[in-house]
């Protein structure tokens, strides 16, 4: 199966959800399931090897008022760039909210 998983936090941030969040993508891989994390752009961070690993999808964003951590992933690239990332169809999709 062929997850699309949306967050509004993920690493670089670090935090029990975003710890939380890879737990589960990872249970998910270990069952032999493709998983797709897409998360929002953290300008003070640059790509890892983990993201390229867990072929993690970031989103443009800015931040949220009064909170330097917290990002708004902008809606109409957080489509786009889904669609344009995954070549074959998803099965599922799934999201975390903290917000």
């Amino acid at each position: 199966m062929r997850v699309l998983a949306f967050s509004d936090l993920y690493f670089p941030r670090v935090n029990e959800v975003s710890v939380s969040i890879r737990t589960l993508h990872s249970s998910i891989r270990n069952a032999g399931h493709e998983i797709f994390p897409v998360a929002p752009e953290y300008p003070y961070a640059s790509e890892t090897p983990l993201d390229k690993e867990e072929c993690v999808i970031r989103i443009p964003s800015f931040p949220i008022h009064g909170d330097h951590e917290d990002r708004w992933m902008r809606s109409h690239k957080l489509r786009m760039s889904s669609i344009e990332h995954l070549e074959a169809s998803v099965d599922l999709t799934s999201s975390v909210s903290t917000l």
